[in-house]
C-alpha cells in the first residue's frame, strides 16, 4: 500500500471516528438537514466546507456543555488536521489556568505544539513547577520565551534530591542562590513542586520537605505539594512548620480521603485536580468522590494539567484543563461558565 493510500485511510478512519461520536452521542445534524451516517473519504471536503465543529460549539453555546467540551477536546487533540485555521476554543469558553504542568518534560520540539493547543483550548495561565534546580533553569528559559502565559514555580523534591545525591540543606542552598539572583526580575510564582512520595526514607523525605517549608515562610511565598500516599504525613507537617503562614497552600492532584480533604480546606487549603490521562483510573475515582463531596466548596478547588510524560510518547496537557473544569462543573451541578470564573478568581488568589 502506497503512502498516499495509508494517509487516505487514516483520514477515513479519523472523519468516522469523531462524526459518529458526534452523531451518537449528542444528537448533531448538519446544516443540510438529515442526521449524517458515518462518511467516506470521499466527502471529507463537504464536511471541512460545513465545519461540523462549528455546529458542535453551537451546541455547546446553547446547552449540554461538559459533553461538548469533552469531545471538541478529543478532536483537537487527535484529529487536528480538521480543526479549521481560524478556530479557537477561547472565543467560546471562558478562562481556564494550569496550576501544575512539568513543562520542561515536552523538551524543544514538542513545547510550541503544547502552548498552541493549551491557547487553542482557552488556557491563559500555566504554573511551571520544577523539581530541581536543573529544571528550574529549563523552566526559566520557558518563562521568558512564552513570559504571557507561563509562570514559575522553583522547589525540590525528595526524588531529585536522591538522584542527585545532594542533601537537604544543599538542595535548599541551590534554591536561595537562584531566588536571590533572579526572584525580581521573574517574579517567582511559588515554591513546589514540593512534598513526600512514595519511599522508604521518610525522615530525609521529611526534613526536605520542612527545609522547602521554611523557604516559602523566608521569601512569603505559596507552595505547591506533592502528597501521592503520604496525605497524612503531608497535612501533619504543614501543620507543624507553618504555623502564622499567610500564603497559599495547593495539594496538587490530592488523592486522599474525602475526610482529609474536608481537613485540608478547613485549613484553608486549595485541592489541585487532574484530568484521569495524568493519574490514573483509581486516582481520578478518588478526584470524583472529593468533588462530589457537597462539604467542599469549589471555591477551595483549581485545576491542573499535571503535564508530563505518562507513557513513552504520550504526554498529559495544558489543554486538558477545560474538561478538568468542565468535570467540576458538572458534578457541582454549576454552568460551565460560572465554574470556569470561580476557578479563575482560585487562581487569582493564590498569587
Amino acid at each position: 500500500m502506497s503512502e498516499s493510500d495509508n494517509r487516505n485511510r487514516h483520514l477515513r478512519f479519523s472523519v468516522k471516528a469523531w462524526w459518529r461520536i458526534l452523531i451518537h452521542k449528542l444528537g448533531v445534524q448538519s446544516p443540510s438537514g438529515p442526521i449524517l451516517g458515518e462518511p467516506t473519504f470521499e466527502i471529507q471536503w463537504t464536511l471541512r466546507e460545513l465545519n461540523p465543529l462549528r455546529v458542535l460549539m453551537d451546541r455547546f453555546c446553547s446547552g449540554n456543555s461538559f459533553k461538548c467540551l469533552t469531545i471538541i477536546l478529543y478532536i483537537m487533540n487527535r484529529f487536528p488536521e480538521f480543526i479549521p485555521r481560524d478556530f479557537n476554543l477561547e472565543t467560546y469558553t471562558p478562562k481556564c489556568v494550569d496550576n501544575h504542568c512539568h513543562l520542561y518534560a515536552y523538551g524543544e520540539q514538542l513545547i510550541d505544539t503544547v502552548i498552541s493547543r493549551a491557547k487553542k483550548s482557552g488556557v491563559v495561565k500555566i504554573v511551571a513547577v520544577s523539581t530541581n534546580a536543573e529544571r528550574v533553569d529549563e523552566n526559566l528559559k520557558l518563562m521568558e520565551k512564552y513570559r504571557d502565559m507561563v509562570v514559575l514555580s522553583v522547589g525540590y523534591t525528595p526524588k531529585s534530591m536522591s538522584e542527585n545525591r545532594i542533601n537537604a540543606e544543599d538542595a535548599k542552598t541551590e534554591l536561595v542562590k537562584f531566588l536571590d539572583c533572579h526572584r525580581k526580575d521573574v517574579g517567582v510564582f511559588s515554591i513546589g513542586e514540593i512534598g513526600l512520595y512514595k519511599r522508604r526514607w521518610m525522615k530525609k523525605q521529611r526534613l526536605l520537605f520542612k527545609e522547602m517549608l521554611e523557604l516559602a515562610k523566608d521569601y512569603e511565598l505559596g507552595i505547591n505539594v506533592h502528597s501521592y500516599t503520604k496525605e497524612k504525613e503531608v497535612l501533619e507537617d504543614l501543620q507543624k512548620y507553618l504555623k502564622k503562614y499567610n500564603h497559599s497552600v495547593v495539594l496538587h492532584a490530592f488523592q486522599g480521603s474525602v475526610k482529609q480533604a474536608r481537613e485540608a480546606c478547613n485549613k484553608g487549603y486549595f485541592i489541585s485536580i487532574a484530568p484521569k490521562k495524568s493519574i490514573g483510573h483509581e486516582g481520578f475515582e478518588r478526584e470524583m468522590k472529593i468533588i462530589e463531596d457537597k462539604k467542599i466548596s469549589i471555591e477551595n478547588l483549581l485545576t491542573e494539567s499535571d503535564g508530563h510524560e505518562v507513557k513513552k510518547g504520550d504526554f498529559s496537557e495544558p489543554y486538558l484543563v477545560p474538561e478538568v473544569a468542565g468535570i467540576i462543573s458538572d458534578k457541582k451541578g454549576m454552568e460551565l461558565k460560572d465554574a470556569c470564573e470561580i476557578l479563575f478568581n482560585n487562581h487569582k488568589r493564590i498569587i
